[in-house]
């Protein structure tokens, strides 16, 4: 039955279920049919308390993610709560679940602090890992026809966990199936523990923030480790089971040559070469700074490196796979790469690299997908190729650091708040190629100062001074665009906005006459500035760089 309701029911939104959703009154949003509720209009949704239309079945994907809603009624008619659906709603303190929920996936309430309390109904049968993860919960009860849990559901704190389900059991505050075949969530308090002979499988996220833990023996019996089981964890593990190999503090799975997890106290560490994976949260909070990794290595999962201290590494161009969050929240992060061959790369990838000035993007990326540099506030130079065609939502969202860009004039789309919060974005090329600019992709791109003198108090506000376009296009762009851009809207060739402080290219009066397409967008090593490399002379300050 489970297959089932997973196949039937989908908890993934598309641009075009949102093109044509119905909006009710508070600004949330549903499909057509009124069977899902796809999310809300704006993330400062801020209601006391929302009742879910009856009739609604799927709660999609990060539908109230990150609003202000403080409480919430789920009717019987919901079958499943997607993933990440309540995730960082800070101020939830009261959900009622409904009886015909069955389904609540990955991180679905995660980071709801307020949360202390919560009664889930007994006809629950699939609670997905990390489900109430770093809530304010101080006790969760298994119902009782849960017959799934794919990983420790309440990882962060030591949190009292109890089963009316017959699948599981809890003993000395350690969650395992009924057959102890699995190990899935540990509570306990205890200093040393050494694992049942009877388990076989180490759940994704078992032991996170055991932080009383000090030692653990891993035994023969085990054959699998799910994602990452002791991050935040400072204990020494002893390992015994042949499918597992612990080499200078990286858990490997031996059959899949995998990267489990990093517990090692280099700075530096040297991935074996022959390993093809980095699994989900491997270097999760690793205190790492540099990574080396060999030719061989092929795929890097969601979360591999999140919110770890690397500072640089350098990606081989085997990596075809990068999954979402990769480098999320990666503080240090100054230098990297992206390989020139990637099949996949998911959403976010940089998102929160504070220390990340530039990055080129090759040829094999055709979307700056979503949130994929949100938050990078010192970066300074994307190299962006003539690939792109679209610039997704949140993708330069927060980035303090640029100051003008070039849209290449292969981009069609840019997605909401695109480039919002760019606070020193001073100039924009939008070319004819955007036939999409989505809601506030270039508002808040201002510094407002705050300035007293006595009791007197106003503001200086310091914005966007230029929207460039190509010649022909401004009354198209004029549709796309707020009103309160269309006074900085002017159109000129690239070549003209390259070299608008100077007037070296004043005969040039189409795009046409002037082929950039084929030229690439070059540094020059002495004023720092970029432009098109055409005649082997910088065109900012003249400099040879051809000789």
């Amino acid at each position: 039955m489970n297959n089932n309701i997973k196949d039937s029911y989908s908890t993934k939104v598309t641009d075009h279920d949102l093109a044509i959703a119905d909006k009710d009154r508070d600004g949330v949003l549903y499909s057509t049919d009124g069977k899902r509720l796809l999310g809300i209009e704006r993330k400062d949704f801020s209601a006391y308390k929302y009742v879910i239309k009856e009739g609604t079945e799927v709660i999609c994907d990060h539908a109230f993610s990150c609003s202000s809603i403080r409480n919430i009624v789920i009717p019987d008619s919901v079958i499943v709560i997607g993933e990440r659906a309540f995730n960082e709603c800070t101020s939830l303190k009261y959900v009622d679940i409904g009886k015909g929920v069955k389904i609540i996936k990955t991180f679905a309430f995660r980071c709801c602090s307020d949360l202390e309390e919560l009664s889930l109904p007994k006809n629950i049968e699939t609670i997905e890992a990390m489900a109430f993860s770093y809530t304010g919960l101080k006790e969760l009860t298994i119902p009782q026809f849960c017959s799934q849990i794919t990983g420790n559901p309440i990882a962060y704190k030591n949190i009292r966990i109890k089963s009316k389900s017959p699948h599981f059991i809890v003993e000395d505050d350690i969650l395992f199936t009924s057959n102890k075949h699995e190990l899935i969530s540990f509570q306990s308090s205890i200093l040393s523990y050494t694992i049942p002979n009877s388990v076989t499988r180490i759940s994704s996220y078992a032991f996170w923030y055991s932080t009383n833990l000090e030692s653990i023996v891993i035994p023969p019996s085990v054959k699998y480790i799910g994602i990452n089981p002791f991050a935040y964890c400072n204990l020494v593990i002893s390992n015994q089971s042949k499918e597992i190999s612990l080499k200078k503090g990286l858990l490997i799975d031996i059959k899949r040559n995998a990267i489990i997890g990093c517990y090692s106290d280099n700075k530096t560490i040297c991935i074996p070469d022959g390993i093809k994976s980095i699994e989900r949260s491997a270097f999760c909070n690793s205190k790492i700074t540099e990574v080396k990794l060999p030719y061989s290595v092929k795929s890097i999962k969601d979360h591999a490196f999140e919110s770890s201290t690397i500072e640089k590494v350098k990606l081989p161009n085997s990596v075809i796979y990068l999954g979402n969050t990769v480098f999320l929240n990666c503080s240090s992060l100054e230098k990297v790469n992206l390989p020139k061959y990637l099949d996949y790369y998911g959403e976010a990838l940089f998102k929160g690299c504070t220390s990340l000035k530039n990055i080129d993007i090759p040829d094999c990326i055709k979307y700056i997908k979503g949130g994929m540099f949100s938050r990078c506030n010192t970066l300074e130079n994307v190299n962006i190729s003539n690939s792109i065609t679209k610039i997704s939502k949140f993708a330069f969202y927060g980035c303090f650091g640029i100051k003008e860009f070039i849209i290449p004039k292969t981009v069609e789309y840019i997605g909401k708040s695109a480039f919002q919060f760019c606070r020193n974005l001073k100039a924009v090329y939008i070319p004819d190629s955007v036939k999409y600019i989505g809601f506030k992709a270039f508002n808040d791109c201002q510094w407002i100062t705050v300035h007293r003198t006595g009791r007197r108090t106003w503001r200086e506000y310091d914005s966007m001074n230029l929207i460039a376009t190509t010649p022909g296009n401004k009354d198209k762009l004029v549709k796309m665009l707020p009103k309160f851009l269309h006074s900085i809207i002017k159109e000129m060739t690239y070549k003209e906005f390259v070299n608008r402080e100077k007037s070296l290219y004043s005969n040039v009066n189409t795009e046409e006459e002037y082929d950039f397409g084929s030229l690439e967008r070059v540094k020059c090593p002495r004023c720092g500035n970029w432009y098109f490399e055409d005649d082997g002379v910088c065109d900012i300050c003249g400099y040879p760089w051809n000789e």
